[in-house]
């Protein structure tokens, strides 16, 4: 093909890449300017594949179907909806839903799921062959689509799949940001280029040949096409992509009226069957057309007809089409195109919606309708876009307002900031009730976690207030929890949550409603917190069935103390989230459960947490949990010696969301710096957690480093500033029954005290089983007072309960120096067993540990959202790593390891 000329090694790149993967999966991207030769390449790698036995799943962006959902994905995997799936009901069900192939929308429908059932579909089929996936025009895909092929291309690693993506430089989506491997495609060498176009036009004169070789700059299609046009202006100023444009516009307008009218139609909606377009031609020049009418404009080459489907050659074919045209020949073409939709709603009322040139009530209720629909079906991007349309053909009014603040929910579930600040900006200009104006303040911090000063954060709370008074009590409660859970992230404003408490009181809401509980839990942990524990374990043996309440009231434990009710609440919740496919509440419960665990030492379970909410969070676009999962799994990580990457999750944090919550990466870096035992460094970091007015003090996550303050303190012989530096917070054990709180306060009095020997004993004969991290660090400083103190054969005994309970949660680096003190004791110590983290990746831990419990593949790929191949994999390496042959063997080698 002389099209390839000067790609010839970009070609070999692309056929390495599948040879490749039909060992080891993987994704490409082709990027380059328009007519650069993307397709070209793509083609004929589209050739060599079908003639290698590959099997071949093709889509393609288009962007008059950017705003519809999983258009793109339909186009690939319709054919395929009924060959066999193997994927389960749910996913099916979400599958067929997102298609509109179901009366039966689910409950909670999920691109996640979509994804899931389009992951066990490809899987299916690359068992049985290589499988090349083709998109094209990815900067155009729905954005569905985009989100469940990128969910899609992090999981084929190990699959016979290649994901190969043609896009234009400058755009982003979900898929083309998710893949690293970029094929950058610029325009031919000089002499490339004259080869190519010697090659197409062997009788171009010189002068011409000059004309074109400026034009096109190196451009393949710009070489292919431009010697065809008539045109002699060769001042080389118009650059070659607008050159090209008109040269393909001025090609159309030779046609008659009609055929020019049936391509603007087919440039408006590419959807469009030949028989609506000849109808809707039609209608506009009111004479009869049929198929045979468009040979001049396949003649021309404008656009191929396949069947019932008109096809322009090229995007910037269709896009010189549409530029060309007038508005008002634009609007014709909606109406008419509209007209012979009777039978398609939602397609008629986009070109209604497109042709309404003013305000127009009932067609913005059917597009609301529409919005309603899409939303229901998982396709927040189409909602949003009939949303918008709504607002546009709604006159001024409580309706519009409602729209837009609808509008806006939508833009905040996108995570399309500037959209939703726009809207946002509209509804100021209008009045408002209360019930809207909450609505309005919790959408207006949706974006900036910046914070807040005390004059606009009242103003929040005041807001809430009136909603509350006036009966929006949906709309009060929301916008209370974002101002707790702001408050939470920027370190306590301990003045602005007394206010939260007083609204809350005057508001009288159900004592046990969990939302009321959360807010108190987050406002008024210490004052309320005997209070809120009884009622938070009432309610939580209540909320046997129901998962938001129990997530709410998981979460509404970790202030107040209580890490082992959290824990259970959390667990319970989880198992009913992911049965009910809720994977974007998922992402904060796990990064919940995995930060209790740490308290209650379960170590390996919070690993596994942390690592799947960081996970599930960047599949469902929510970069706060991210980075909140991230912090966590870095305390993990350090407390169990992965200091390397410890330090690497703490930078991707910083690296990504810079402003988050500087308390946590405070305890994050106290954390990397007491495990590679720089304690005052940790103690420095930690002082600012205890320090008002420095942007990290947290009067509530004080309780969670007071055991790291009392280590980091004794080391470095400043033990008397740590007791100032805690006496708050001896203040408050009378106040609250926090488990935590008291437990560590026991725990730091006896690292810190002075030489009080009894009451440096009475922590050994505590707090073991609850608290087993501060227990035996609290065992191990004693052990280190008595040897220091030359009384050997005591310091003995807490040395070594110390080293076996670091040995047990697999806190190495405290293991190490427990083993240390014990040398200078004149003991040896045994080699800490080898533990089950320490030989598995966390994902795979859990996956071993699920099958060793007897469930199958698909049941642990249900309950952990990964296909059942994936599963499969994922075994396929744990069982050398762990010495077995057979799923009955797992349970007996974890048990050893354990």
């Amino acid at each position: 093909m002389k099209e390839l000329i000067g790609r010839e090694h970009e070609l070999e790149v692309l056929a390495q890449r599948l040879a490749d993967s039909a060992v080891q999966g993987g994704a490409i991207v082709i990027s380059g300017a328009p007519g650069i030769g993307k397709t070209t390449l793509a083609a004929e790698l589209l050739r060599h594949a079908e003639s290698s036995q590959v099997t071949v799943l093709r889509t393609a962006g288009s962007p008059s179907e950017s705003q519809m959902p999983f258009a793109g994905l339909h186009l690939m995997m319709g054919a395929h909806l009924g060959s066999g799936s193997t994927a389960a009901d749910s996913r099916q069900k979400a599958l067929l839903a997102a298609f509109g192939l179901t009366d039966t929308v689910p409950a909670h429908p999920s691109a996640f799921l979509v994804g899931l059932a389009v992951l066990d579909r490809i899987e299916a089929m690359a068992a049985r062959n290589p499988l090349l996936v083709l998109v094209e025009d990815a900067q155009w895909l729905d954005r569905e689509t985009a989100d469940v092929l990128a969910f899609v291309s992090r999981r084929i690693a190990g699959d016979p799949v290649l994901i190969l993506v043609t896009a234009r430089p400058g755009y982003g989506n979900a898929l083309l940001d998710g893949i690293d491997d970029v094929l950058d495609l610029g325009p031919l060498s000089e002499t490339e280029a004259a080869a190519l176009l010697d090659q197409s036009a062997r009788d171009i004169d010189p002068e011409a040949r000059t004309r074109v070789l400026g034009w096109a700059a190196g451009n393949p299609l710009a070489l292919l096409e431009l010697p065809k046009a008539d045109d002699n202006d060769s001042s080389g100023l118009v650059p070659a992509t607008a050159r090209l444009r008109r040269t393909f516009a001025t090609r159309s307008l030779s046609l008659p009226a009609p055929i020019r009218t049936a391509l603007l139609i087919a440039a408006i909606d590419d959807r469009a069957e030949l028989a609506e377009i000849t109808a809707a031609v039609g209608a506009v020049h009111d004479t009869a057309v049929d198929a045979s009418d468009l040979a001049p404009a396949v003649t021309a080459n404008l656009v191929r007809i396949n069947g019932q489907h008109v096809a322009f050659r090229h995007a910037l074919i269709r896009a010189a089409i549409f530029t060309e045209a007038t508005g008002e020949e634009r609007r014709a073409a909606h109406l008419a195109l509209a007209g012979v939709l009777s039978e398609q709603p939602v397609r008629q009322a986009w070109h209604l919606a497109a042709a309404s040139p003013s305000p127009d009530s009932e067609l913005a209720k059917q597009l609301e309708s529409i919005a309603e629909t899409a939303q229901a079906r998982g396709g927040l991007s189409t909602a949003l876009a009939a949303q918008r349309h709504a607002i546009t053909l709604s006159p001024p009014g409580l309706d519009r307002t409602r729209r837009q603040l609808a509008g806006a929910e939508l833009a905040f579930q996108l995570g399309e900031r500037h959209i939703l600040t726009q809207l946002l900006t509209e509804v100021t200009e209008g009045d408002i009730g209360p019930g809207e104006a909450a609505r309005l303040e919790f959408l207006s911090e949706a974006f900036d976690f910046r914070p807040w000063t005390s004059d606009t954060i009242r103003g929040a709370v005041e807001r809430a207030r009136a909603a509350g008074i006036a009966g929006f009590t949906a709309e009060a409660l929301n916008l209370l929890r974002s101002i707790v859970a702001r408050a939470n992230l920027q370190g306590t404003d301990e003045e602005v949550l007394h206010e939260v408490v007083a609204t809350l009181d005057e508001l009288d809401l159900p004592a046990d409603d969990p939302s009321v509980l959360l807010i108190y839990a987050f406002a008024a942990p210490v004052d309320r917190g005997a209070l809120l524990l009884a009622r938070l374990r009432r309610a939580t043996a209540a909320a046997i069935a129901a998962d938001r309440e129990l997530y709410e009231l998981g979460m509404a434990a970790g202030p107040v103390g209580d890490n082992h009710l959290q824990v259970a609440a959390m667990m319970s919740a989880i198992d009913q989230l992911r049965r009910r496919g809720q994977v974007a509440t998922l992402a904060p419960a796990l990064w919940a459960l995995a930060s209790a665990q740490y308290f209650t030492g379960d170590w390996q379970g919070g690993a596994a947490a942390a690592a799947e909410s960081e996970c599930l969070a960047s599949d469902t676009t929510q970069p706060l949990w991210a980075a909140a999962a991230r912090l966590e799994a870095s305390v993990l990580a350090s407390a169990t010696g992965d200091t390397q990457r410890a330090a690497g999750l703490i930078s991707k944090t910083l690296a990504e969301t810079p402003q988050f919550a500087p308390a946590q990466v405070a305890r994050a870096n106290a954390m990397l710096a007491l495990a590679e035992e720089r304690h005052d460094e940790a103690y420095a970091h930690l002082v600012r957690l205890f320090s008002r007015g420095d942007p990290a003090y947290h009067a509530t996550l004080r309780s969670w480093v007071i055991v790291d303050l009392a280590e980091s303190a004794s080391a470095i012989n400043r033990q008397d500033e740590a007791v100032a530096l805690l006496i708050e917070l001896f203040k408050q054990l009378g106040r609250t029954p926090s488990p935590r709180l008291h437990s560590g306060l026991t725990i730091a009095r006896a690292i810190l005290t002075g030489d009080d020997d009894e009451e440096r004993y009475a922590v050994m004969a505590s707090e073991t089983a609850l608290w087993p991290f501060s227990w035996a660090r609290g065992q191990f400083a004693y052990g280190v007072w008595l040897r220091r103190r030359r009384r050997i054969a005591e310091s003995k005994m807490p040395l070594r309960a110390a080293r076996d309970q670091f040995d047990r949660l697999g806190a190495a680096p405290w293991a190490e120096r427990a083993r240390r003190e014990l040398r200078a004791a004149g003991e040896r110590s045994p080699a800490a067993l080898a533990r089950p983290d320490d030989i598995l990746t966390a994902q795979e831990l859990q996956i071993a540990t699920l099958a060793a419990e007897g469930l199958s593949n698909r049941e642990i790929g249900e309950r952990l959202f990964l296909s059942h191949r994936t599963v499969g994999s994922y075994l396929y390496q744990v069982f050398p790593k762990l010495g077995v042959s057979s799923r009955q063997q797992l349970a007996t080698a974890l048990a050893k390891l354990r």
